[in-house]
C-alpha cells in the first residue's frame, strides 16, 4: 500500500516526520533513522485518528494509539517499535493468539518526533491469506462499488489471529459477529480455514446473547454449503444439538423462561441488538421474539445438518407457538404482552421464515417506514429480509445511502474500515475494524448475484440474481471449485464462467 509523508513542526518546536499509509490495517512498525552520534531519542507513534494534522493522543477509548521512545545509534539504523501488550476490557476472556512475530496494533497513520535526520517509515501488514482477486465486483452505482470495497477490505485486514474476532476491543471471537463474517470472507475469498478454526473456538469459548447460541448452527451449516468440509461438521454434530437446549418457547403446552445459567463467566440473557440506543425500543418479556426466531432458524438448520427430521417436527412446533402467541393483526410483536412492533422483529419474522409471504407487505411497508434503526449488525438481516420479500431496492437504498446511519457515513468519519457502529455519538467505545459491520459483502454475492450454495462445497449452487435496478455489472464470485463470473450488459445477464458443477 502507497504511502504519503510529510514534515513539520509541532507546538513544542519539535521536528515531526509523519507518514499515512492509506488505510488501517493491523501491522507492525520499523523505522530507519540517521542520527549523527548516539546522543539522544525520538518518539514514534502509530494511531488511527487525526487531530490537527497529528496523530490524536487521546483518539477515544477504543481507536488505536501507541507510542514508544527509542534510544538512536550513530548512522543509519533500523528501529523496531515495541507495542504495548493488548488489554481487553473483559480481563477473564481467553485471549485470542497472537500472530507470529508478536504483538500487533492497527493503525494508518505514523509519526517519528524529534529525528536529527533521515528517516524512513515500514508497516508491516499482518493478516492471514488472502486473495485480493478472488471476489470482484463492479457496477454503475459508484456508491455500491465504495461499499463493496470498504467491507471487502474489512474482511481482509481482520484476520490476523486465525479466528474472527469482534474487533480491537476484546479481540475475541462472538458468534453473531461470525455468523456476518463468515458469510462475507466466503464472499471474498475460498479460504475456509479461519473459519473452521473460528466454529472450533466458539464451541470452547461460547459468549452471553441467547441468540448467539442458536447463531451455531447456523454457522456450521453455512461453513458446510461453502467449504464441503463434512469432517469438521461430524465433529461438531454433538455440541451444535448442545446450543439448542437454552428452549425459550419449548411446547405446545406452554413457554418457559430466559435462559438464566452462567457460560464462560457470563449471564446468558436475550440481546436483539447493540448498542442498545439502536434496539427500535424494543419491548423486553419473559419471552422474546428475536431469540424464538433465531432458534426457528437453528432447528431447520440443525434438520439440513443431520437429516433427522425430529429437529423439523420441533422447529414447526416452535414456529405455531410463536405465530399462535406472538403475532397480532398480522404483525410480529416483541414479547407475547407487547403491542410493539420493533424492526427487529419484522426483520426476523421475514428473514428466518416465521412470516407468511401474505404477510409480507404489511411487515415490508413496516420496515421501510422505519429505514435503518438498527444497528450495523442487524443491517445484515434486514438486508436479507428485503431480498426475501420483493424489495431489492430498498435494500440498494439502504446499502448505498449518504447519512449518518450508513457504510458511506462510516467513510466520512475517518475510517477505512467498517466501524462497530454507526457512530461514536452511538457507541462511545466503539472499535474501528469490526466484520459484523461487513454485510454488504455478502449481500452482493449472495443476493444481488444471485450466487448461493444448495450442496456442501459447491457441489450443487443456484444463481438468482436480484440486481435491485443495476443495468450494468461485472462480478466474479469465489467458490472452492472455481469461480463464477458474470457481466450484466443493459440489464442483460451473461454467465462468462461457471464451475463444472451443477446448478439448480
Amino acid at each position: 500500500m502507497s504511502s504519503i509523508k510529510r514534515e513539520f513542526v509541532n507546538s513544542n518546536g519539535e521536528r515531526v516526520v509523519f507518514c499515512d499509509f492509506g488505510k488501517d490495517a493491523y501491522a507492525r512498525l520499523d523505522v530507519i533513522l540517521y542520527a549523527p552520534d548516539t546522543a539522544g531519542e525520538v518518539t514514534v507513534a502509530v494511531g488511527q485518528w487525526l487531530k490537527d494534522g497529528s496523530i490524536d493522543r487521546e483518539p477515544g477509548k477504543f481507536r488505536y494509539y501507541a507510542e514508544c521512545k527509542l534510544a538512536l545509534r550513530a548512522g543509519i539504523q533500523r528501529y523496531h517499535m515495541v507495542l504495548p501488550v493488548h488489554g481487553s476490557p473483559c480481563g477473564n476472556l481467553p485471549k485470542c493468539e497472537l500472530p507470529d512475530g508478536g504483538e500487533v496494533g492497527i493503525f494508518r497513520y505514523a509519526e517519528v518526533i524529534g529525528a536529527p535526520g533521515f528517516v524512513e517509515f515500514e508497516r508491516i501488514e499482518i493478516s492471514a491469506p488472502f486473495d485480493d482477486d478472488a471476489a470482484i465486483f463492479q457496477c454503475d452505482n459508484e456508491q455500491l462499488n465504495t461499499v463493496w470495497e470498504f467491507c471487502k477490505y474489512t474482511v481482509k485486514v481482520s484476520t490476523p489471529f486465525g479466528v474472527y474476532i469482534d474487533g480491537n476491543r476484546e479481540r475475541y471471537a462472538y458468534e453473531g459477529d461470525s455468523f456476518i463474517n463468515q458469510l462475507s470472507h466466503f464472499c471474498c475469498d475460498s479460504y475456509y480455514t479461519i473459519a473452521r478454526d473460528t466454529i472450533d473456538r466458539l464451541l470452547a469459548y461460547p459468549t452471553w446473547p441467547t441468540e448467539f447460541s442458536y447463531m451455531m448452527p447456523l454457522i456450521a451449516r453455512d461453513y458446510l454449503l461453502y467449504s464441503g468440509d463434512k469432517e469438521s461438521i461430524r465433529r461438531w454434530l454433538p455440541h451444535l444439538d448442545e446450543k439448542l437446549r437454552y428452549e425459550i418457547l419449548v411446547s405446545p403446552e406452554g413457554f418457559s423462561g430466559n435462559c438464566d445459567e452462567n457460560i464462560s463467566g457470563w449471564r446468558i440473557h436475550d440481546m436483539v441488538d447493540w448498542p442498545i440506543c439502536d434496539r427500535d425500543n424494543y419491548e423486553f418479556g419473559k419471552i422474546n421474539f428475536v431469540p424464538n426466531a433465531c432458534r426457528y432458524a437453528a432447528l431447520l438448520a440443525m434438520a439440513e445438518l443431520t437429516g433427522e427430521t425430529i429437529y423439523f417436527y420441533r422447529a414447526q412446533v416452535l414456529r405455531d407457538g410463536i405465530r399462535r402467541i406472538m403475532f397480532k393483526n398480522g404483525l410480529p410483536v416483541d414479547n407475547p404482552e407487547s403491542q410493539h412492533t420493533s424492526l427487529h422483529s419484522a426483520v426476523y419474522a421475514i428473514c428466518w421464515g416465521i412470516a407468511a409471504a401474505a404477510e409480507f407487505p404489511q411487515l415490508m411497508k413496516l420496515i421501510r417506514e422505519k429505514g435503518m434503526c438498527c444497528s450495523p449488525y442487524t443491517a445484515q438481516f434486514l438486508l436479507d429480509s428485503c431480498f426475501i420479500a420483493g424489495m431489492p431496492e430498498h435494500a440498494l437504498d439502504l446499502m448505498t445511502a449518504d447519512n449518518d446511519r450508513s457504510w458511506l457515513g462510516m467513510i466520512k468519519q475517518g475510517a477505512t474500515c467498517t466501524t462497530e457502529a454507526w457512530s461514536v455519538e452511538n457507541k462511545p467505545n466503539e472499535d474501528w475494524c469490526h466484520a459484523w459491520s461487513t454485510a454488504p459483502a455478502n449481500i452482493i454475492m449472495r443476493r444481488i448475484c444471485g450466487v448461493r450454495p444448495t450442496a456442501p462445497g459447491f457441489e450443487k449452487f443456484e444463481i438468482k440474481p436480484d440486481f435491485a435496478g443495476l443495468k450494468n455489472l461485472y462480478a466474479k464470485i469465489p467458490t472452492p471449485r472455481g469461480p463464477v463470473e458474470m457481466i450484466l450488459c443493459n440489464g442483460k445477464l451473461q454467465l462468462l464462467n461457471t464451475p463444472t458443477i451443477s446448478v439448480k
